[in-house]
């Protein structure tokens, strides 16, 4: 509606506005800019706009400019903002969903804003800038854009009324949005909304559907969000993570959780956290695999984990998946990425254990307890289970090749018939 229609409908105004498309990479920014030049080209519009056409020696993926002088370009937050200034800036959700927890992303943006977006007005009195977007994080671009300009506009449409709200859409029009009411139950009924809740976790939902971000720098799991089980059933796949620590009588603990993975579902069998040098965290690795045979040691190669890999394989410890890199996401917005699938009550720990009910007491005020090793095993684990998963099966397969298979008999088989005459 903004992106593409509004734009069409701007230059039907006005043939000679110069207006830019920015969204998160060039390829969105283009698709914008080749739909609105298919409106621009079908015969009701020109029809409606004989003033407004495209010049054919300006038409590329990228641009196209008016012959009154006008011009739409598409932009991308990757590229830069380039031109020669805009009546118009229109930015189509600028941040990947995925990076907008990353406070280097988010501080990227910002800067783009007031090195680029900020000066690039033919008349910066009358530039207008308009920017679409779901609510991602607390402090993400929208929020920037309300603290910067204080004239800002803010449209907060959610997809179920907190409270009655009222929208202005004209001089004499309003409607009501009613507590409780959803904005399209065709597309996003009650029980779909349910399942997103559910399925992406509080935090999420209400960023991305209520357009109502919560402050995450609190804790982000719930202890009770654990289910509870007093018998494992049978497992795919055996992985023990471990966020290692290289410290003897004080210091960080190695942490070692070991997880049985069933379907889509994790179960927690065993975790146990040492203080251990080089020589005994191997002894206790070795330890750890005679005695839970696992498919696969999920081993985290960072900082104090660098060489243990190698010294692992060394002793003929070679079925390891190793995580060498988390990108920019801290250990608070890893935790935040698995939350739901903890939500959402995929992940059991055993009734009634000691270790699981410190396991709960260190897990519940994460990242502000008093250690975090067990909380990091965990949510390299969920972060990484499709890998794990792979992999686990991979070195089961080369572990334990399957043997030959039965060894066939020969068998001779006869056919024993009549000749019947037909007469």
């Amino acid at each position: 509606m903004v992106s593409i229609a509004f734009v069409a409908w701007l230059l039907v105004q006005n043939p000679s506005f110069r207006i830019a498309i920015v969204c998160y990479d060039e390829e969105l920014a283009s698709t914008q800019l080749r739909k609105i030049r298919q409106i621009m080209k079908s015969n009701w519009y020109l029809s409606l706009a004989p003033a407004t056409r495209i010049r054919k020696e300006k038409d590329t993926e990228t641009l196209f400019e008016t012959t009154a002088g006008g011009e739409v370009r598409a932009l991308s937050v990757q590229g830069g903002i380039t031109g020669h200034g805009f009546d118009y800036i229109i930015i189509d959700d600028p941040q990947k969903a995925s990076l907008a927890h990353s406070e280097t992303e988010r501080r990227k943006l910002e800067e783009l804003y007031a090195s680029s977006m900020a000066n690039r007005w033919r008349a910066a009195a009358e530039g207008v800038l308009i920017t679409v977007m779901q609510r991602l994080h607390v402090d993400d671009f929208t929020a920037y854009m309300l603290r910067v300009r204080k004239d800002t506009v803010h449209l907060n449409i959610p997809a179920v009324a907190p409270a009655d709200m009222t929208f202005h859409l004209g001089d004499d029009e309003v409607h009501q949005f009613r507590e409780g009411e959803l904005l399209e139950p065709e597309r996003l009924p009650e029980e779909i909304l349910e399942e997103l809740r559910v399925a992406q976790g509080e935090v999420h939902f209400q960023a991305q559907y209520m357009q109502a971000p919560v402050k995450t720098g609190g804790c982000p799991i719930d202890p009770a969000w654990f289910r509870t089980y007093t018998e494992l059933p049978k497992y795919d796949y055996r992985v023990i993570s471990i966020d290692p620590a290289f410290t003897e009588n004080g210091g960080d603990f190695t942490a070692a959780l070991v997880c049985d993975i069933v379907g889509d579902d994790v179960y927690l069998v065993h975790g146990e956290q040492v203080q251990y040098d080089y020589p005994n965290l191997l002894r206790w690795i070795e330890k750890l695999d005679k005695t839970w045979k696992p498919d696969l040691f999920m081993l985290e190669t960072i900082g104090a984990g660098k060489g243990l890999y190698a010294l692992l394989k060394e002793r003929d410890i070679n079925h390891v998946g190793t995580i060498e890199t988390h990108g920019s996401n801290s250990k608070l917005r890893r935790m935040e990425i698995v939350s739901p699938m903890i939500e959402a009550g995929r992940v059991f720990l055993p009734a009634n254990t000691e270790w699981a009910r410190l396991f709960l007491r260190l897990i519940g005020p994460f990242p502000y307890g008093p250690s975090d090793d067990w909380p990091d095993a965990l949510s390299q684990l969920l972060l990484h289970l499709p890998t794990a998963r792979l992999r686990a099966g991979q070195h089961r397969r080369r572990r334990f090749p399957p043997g030959p298979p039965p060894q066939q008999t020969s068998l001779r088989y006869g056919m024993h018939y009549r000749k019947v005459w037909l007469r």
